[in-house]
């Protein structure tokens, strides 16, 4: 690593403004850009389209504190619509946003009276009441209809109203950074933890058959993809033991001080030649990780970071010999989102919704977040080869506030495998793992045949509905045979 004078001034020469919430804000923010674009199922639904529209308002103005949690709200609430079938990484993420918003509610709920909160809201209603009224049209607007042209485009016309009538722009930096220290620490055991949990369900003999193994699946197809990656039987086992040791090996890095940007090195390395399978998923799970490793960057990195995007953004002005705002650069990726939206809507007409027409998409979405992923990569590098050896200390214990609850929710989904619960959501992914359980009805010492034919059951009791909660948490891999390994292919 190199070492330098960092400054704290941008291109114009006036003092940077460093808010680390606002980097994390738009990392988070673009990440998001990308699980829609891996998975447009939420193109017919009004909590996909919110989401949307507050990841818009988000980039416009990421230092707002209140969009960043409108955004969180948004993004749980499309989570909720969609689950149990949710990807292991898109449910992680729930995880993390729930963690961030319980730190932002105990920040607020610290220094506020239920008195002050009820000014504060009275006074919002009757400053914002037009803007207010609007947004709840628009909801039910979306509620009613369910359309992707009618809710893409009242987001578009809302997204740019709200913007230029200010909705919620505040940029009070006062104890951003505080707040943003709350709930650090708990994103970084999460991710650890997570990155653990992926290792540990990993661990079962049909991994390390390399016949079945997930490994060696995803190897083998990205092999054909990229011709000078070997493809051999004696390459085989090293592809389960190299995924094996960097799941393992990265958290650990990440952990550790001294090896600290090794380990962010690592992660953006791995998780970019991962993604290049063509399985949808894979690239929104690096996006992920490429946005959440911004929790690791010691705060001098991040201000580096911040300046580099600020010198960036002059280049780009100087470049294109024009006044050129902020804002307009935000709307060109807006724009480049819903472009990207209505291209896929076009290949659903002409070709149909059909499996290819989903995986056309998928590589179309690829592509955008190939350029963001360099982008992205470039911007850490710059910073973090910046930062002299023994200036990458963070903060690793545990706030005390209920926002370790996510930490909790981490750790326990991990376990739902060993308990005999739920298989398929539990950071068990490409991992061969399975559950074995036997159902059976036993009344006076015999054991009865659970039977369904149409409507007749054989026992009434087997089959009642399931609650809200089992419906929403529970979720079993296909078995595709009792005996035999268990392939896996997701």
């Amino acid at each position: 690593m190199m070492t330098s004078n960092s400054s704290s001034r941008t291109p114009s020469g006036s003092r940077l403004n460093f808010h680390p919430l606002m980097i994390f804000a738009v990392v988070w923010a673009l990440a998001t850009i990308i699980h829609l674009l891996s998975f447009p199922f939420w193109a017919r639904t009004w909590q996909g389209w919110l989401v949307v529209l507050m990841f818009g308002l988000v980039l416009l103005q990421p230092r707002s504190l209140s969009r960043f949690t409108v955004f969180l709200i948004a993004s749980l609430l499309n989570l909720f619509r969609a689950m149990p079938f949710v990807p292991n990484h898109v449910l992680f993420e729930g995880m993390v946003n729930l963690t961030i918003l319980i730190a932002i509610s105990w920040s607020v709920l610290r220094v506020t009276t239920l008195a002050m909160l009820w000014g504060e809201l009275s006074k919002l209603i009757s400053k914002r009441s037009l803007e207010l009224a609007a947004f709840a049209g628009y909801v039910a607007l979306m509620q009613t209809y369910e359309n992707e042209y009618v809710c893409g485009s009242a987001t578009g016309l809302i997204l740019i109203w709200f913007h230029f009538a200010k909705l919620g722009e505040e940029t009070s930096t006062d104890s951003r950074q505080k707040l943003y220290e709350s709930f650090a620490p708990i994103l970084r055991w999460e991710m650890a933890i997570m990155y653990f949990w992926a290792a540990i369900q990993k661990m079962n003999w049909d991994y390390f058959n390399p016949q079945v193994s997930s490994a060696v699946h995803l190897h083998t197809e990205i092999a054909a993809i990229l011709p000078f990656v070997p493809d051999h039987e004696f390459v085989h086992p090293l592809a389960i033991w190299g995924s094996l040791i960097c799941e393992l090996g990265i958290p650990i890095l990440l952990l550790i001080t001294a090896t600290r940007w090794w380990g962010i090195l690592a992660a953006l390395a791995f998780h970019l030649f991962l993604s290049i399978h063509p399985h949808p998923g894979i690239y929104s799970y690096s996006a992920l990780v490429y946005g959440l490793i911004v929790v690791f960057f010691p705060m001098e990195m991040l201000q580096k970071l911040q300046s580099n995007w600020e010198h960036q953004f002059e280049r780009l002005r100087n470049l294109t010999f024009t006044s050129l705002r902020k804002e307009y650069l935000v709307f060109a990726i807006n724009g480049l989102f819903f472009a990207t939206v209505i291209l896929f809507g076009i290949n659903y007409i002409l070709m149909g919704e059909t499996k290819e027409t989903f995986l056309l998409n998928s590589r179309i979405g690829f592509f955008l977040w190939y350029l963001l992923a360099c982008w992205l990569g470039a911007s850490y590098w710059k910073a973090g080869w910046q930062i002299e050896e023994n200036r990458w200390s963070i903060p690793m214990a545990l706030p005390g506030t209920p926002a370790v609850i996510g930490l909790l929710l981490v750790i326990g989904n991990g376990l739902n495998p060993w308990l005999g619960l739920k298989t398929q959501t539990s950071f068990s992914m490409f991992s061969n793992l399975r559950t074995d359980v036997k159902i059976a009805v036993v009344r006076n010492g015999q054991q009865e045949l659970i039977e369904r034919s149409g409507k007749e059951v054989s026992h009434p009791e087997a089959f009642k509905p399931l609650t809200v909660a089992e419906n929403k948490l529970l979720w079993f891999r296909r078995h595709e045979a009792w005996a035999g390994p268990m392939p896996c292919t997701h």
